[in-house]
């Protein structure tokens, strides 16, 4: 007979190598189920994975207030001609620039450019050089007066995603919680189904030997009338209690 322990455990969802199982018992506490439950359960798993998504919002409100770095660079060739400037002549310009921008928690905006441009040019001209180099830089300070005044919006979007967060966590360790519980009801309720039905192989086998000796006493004649009648029906009853406890049990 399998042990209900082995029979809870395979109902939650676990493997059991076959070595544990030819043992004929495997042992499990209270303690174990719901550590197996917690580690391995693929219902611990989905509870997981389904509160994980909710760090997305709170990574979103961080977004907000991220480094941002941008760099860009190219070649442009000029052949546009005008009055002051005519003839079959280009200008070449090589452009690159590099920003980087941030956003304080106190609502104040930072943005650092800087660049160089390079041109060369084949016209002949006394006021442009033939080639020659622009650097730059730009720093931008700007600040929020108004609904984000002095970054009290943004906050108020990160608060409420931090507090978001936490009681999501909160729900996910109550959902754990049932989870266990619910586990380790069905373990009590497999090991009470498995005494009910050890108890009912007992009386089945007791009153089975019960009938072979009213048999044997009405065969030489000491049984009293309907004795044999009511213990055979007694049987019966134990063989439908064996049933129906045997359908509980699996």
């Amino acid at each position: 007979m399998v042990r209900a322990s082995l029979l809870a455990t395979c109902v939650f969802g676990f493997n059991l190598s076959l070595a544990a199982a030819a043992t004929g018992s495997v042992h499990l506490s209270q303690k174990d189920v719901a550590e197996l439950i917690l580690k391995q359960g693929p219902a611990t798993k989905e509870i997981t994975y389904r509160y994980d998504q909710n760090r997305f919002t709170l990574y979103q409100s961080y977004q907000r207030l991220d480094w941002q770095l941008l760099a860009e660079s190219g070649f442009i060739t000029d052949r546009t001609e005008t009055l002051a400037n005519q003839g079959d002549f280009k200008y070449e310009r090589y452009i690159t620039t590099a920003s980087l921008a941030k956003q304080l928690i106190t609502g104040t905006n930072l943005n650092l450019q800087v660049g160089r441009t390079s041109q060369k040019t084949d016209l002949v001209s006394t006021t442009i050089p033939p080639q020659s180099e622009l650097d730059f830089w730009t720093l931008n300070l700007t600040q929020n007066l108004w609904s984000n005044a002095f970054g009290y919006g943004d906050r108020a979007i990160i608060h409420q995603a931090e507090f978001t967060y936490q009681s999501t966590s909160q729900m996910r360790t109550d959902e754990l919680q049932n989870l266990v519980l619910d586990s380790l009801k069905q373990f009590w309720n497999t090991y009470v189904a498995q005494e009910s039905f050890r108890a009912a192989l007992a009386a089945r086998e007791r009153y089975e030997k019960l009938v072979g000796s009213i048999r044997r006493k009405t065969s030489l004649g000491y049984a009293n009338p309907g004795e044999l009648s009511q213990v055979q029906a007694e049987y019966e009853t134990r063989v439908q209690t064996v049933k129906s406890s045997s359908a509980s049990y699996l």
